[in-house]
Protein backbone atom coordinates (compact mmCIF):
# COMPACT_ATOMS: atom_id res chain seq x y z
CA UNK A 1 0.00 0.00 0.00
CA UNK A 2 1.55 3.48 -1.30
CA UNK A 3 1.45 6.16 1.83
CA UNK A 4 -0.22 9.69 0.06
CA UNK A 5 -0.51 12.64 1.58
CA UNK A 6 1.67 14.95 4.16
CA UNK A 7 4.13 12.94 5.68
CA UNK A 8 4.41 13.36 9.56
CA UNK A 9 5.85 16.03 10.91
CA UNK A 10 8.75 15.53 13.06
CA UNK A 11 9.93 17.80 15.50
CA UNK A 12 13.35 19.45 14.70
CA UNK A 13 16.04 19.65 17.47
CA UNK A 14 17.68 22.42 17.68
CA UNK A 15 20.96 23.11 19.96
CA UNK A 16 20.97 25.34 22.55
CA UNK A 17 24.43 24.99 23.45
CA UNK A 18 27.30 25.08 20.51
CA UNK A 19 30.67 25.94 19.85
CA UNK A 20 32.20 27.22 16.29
CA UNK A 21 36.10 26.78 15.53
CA UNK A 22 37.65 29.00 13.17
CA UNK A 23 41.13 28.69 12.03
CA UNK A 24 42.74 31.33 9.94
CA UNK A 25 45.57 31.61 7.61
CA UNK A 26 47.68 32.71 10.13
CA UNK A 27 47.71 30.29 12.53
CA UNK A 28 45.52 32.02 14.85
CA UNK A 29 42.19 30.30 16.34
CA UNK A 30 38.90 32.43 17.31
CA UNK A 31 36.63 29.89 19.33
CA UNK A 32 32.66 31.35 19.22
CA UNK A 33 30.55 30.16 22.30
CA UNK A 34 26.99 30.13 21.69
CA UNK A 35 24.05 29.94 24.09
CA UNK A 36 20.67 30.44 22.74
CA UNK A 37 19.04 30.74 25.93
CA UNK A 38 21.46 34.35 26.60
CA UNK A 39 22.08 35.87 23.60
CA UNK A 40 19.63 34.99 20.75
CA UNK A 41 21.90 36.94 17.97
CA UNK A 42 24.95 36.09 18.53
CA UNK A 43 27.52 33.99 20.51
CA UNK A 44 28.08 35.19 24.10
CA UNK A 45 31.52 34.79 24.47
CA UNK A 46 34.84 34.44 21.96
CA UNK A 47 38.27 33.70 22.48
CA UNK A 48 41.03 34.50 19.68
CA UNK A 49 44.65 31.84 20.54
CA UNK A 50 47.40 33.51 18.60
CA UNK A 51 50.51 31.78 17.55
CA UNK A 52 53.64 32.29 19.34
CA UNK A 53 55.84 35.12 17.74
CA UNK A 54 52.92 36.98 16.60
CA UNK A 55 53.41 40.93 17.14
CA UNK A 56 50.95 42.37 19.38
CA UNK A 57 49.23 45.92 18.68
CA UNK A 58 51.04 47.98 20.30
CA UNK A 59 54.57 46.08 18.63
CA UNK A 60 52.86 47.04 15.13
CA UNK A 61 52.39 50.53 16.21
CA UNK A 62 56.14 51.00 17.03
CA UNK A 63 56.82 49.54 13.81
CA UNK A 64 54.70 52.05 11.76
CA UNK A 65 55.66 55.76 11.15
CA UNK A 66 54.09 58.38 13.10
CA UNK A 67 51.64 59.48 10.64
CA UNK A 68 49.99 55.87 10.67
CA UNK A 69 50.13 55.08 13.63
CA UNK A 70 47.08 55.04 15.43
CA UNK A 71 46.69 56.46 19.56
CA UNK A 72 44.48 55.35 22.11
CA UNK A 73 42.70 58.11 24.00
CA UNK A 74 41.80 57.88 27.64
CA UNK A 75 37.97 56.94 27.30
CA UNK A 76 39.26 53.76 25.12
CA UNK A 77 38.81 55.07 21.61
CA UNK A 78 41.64 54.65 18.78
CA UNK A 79 42.04 57.88 16.44
CA UNK A 80 44.99 58.57 14.08
CA UNK A 81 47.61 60.84 13.83
CA UNK A 82 45.85 63.91 12.79
CA UNK A 83 42.69 64.16 15.46
CA UNK A 84 45.36 62.84 18.55
CA UNK A 85 47.80 65.73 17.33
CA UNK A 86 44.98 67.87 17.59
CA UNK A 87 43.86 67.12 21.12
CA UNK A 88 47.29 67.24 22.36
CA UNK A 89 48.11 63.39 22.96
CA UNK A 90 51.09 63.24 20.88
Amino acid sequence: MVKRGRPVEEPIEQKIKFTQVFEYEDGSVTTWYWDKSISKGGPFKTETKYPRGMLDFEQVQEALPKTKRKYALDDGRIVGYARARALGVI
